[in-house]
């Protein structure tokens, strides 16, 4: 969940699929649903955030589409072409 400036900064770079890692605490939403069944719902207050490159952003479905761990890293550091 982004919320503040960090959500007005991270609107515009951000849209369904891209692929991000976020950084923040978890918090629990309970509740009782109409059938008096408990529910929880889980959710990450985001502090910080990157996006992470995919070679092809078309289908980050795939796992061969993904960077690995090194590939990340090193584009983070600023290591990659």
């Amino acid at each position: 969940m982004f919320s503040g400036k960090l959500a007005e900064s991270a609107a515009p770079k951000i849209d369904k699929g891209t692929c991000l890692f976020a950084e923040g605490v978890t918090e629990d939403d309970k509740w009782e649903d109409k059938h008096k069944q408990k529910r929880v719902t889980k959710s990450v207050k985001v502090d910080t955030y990157r996006i992470i490159p995919v070679s092809n952003p078309g289908s980050i479905s795939s796992p061969e589409n993904l960077m690995s761990e090194d590939e990340i890293e090193a584009y983070f550091n600023g290591e990659s072409s």
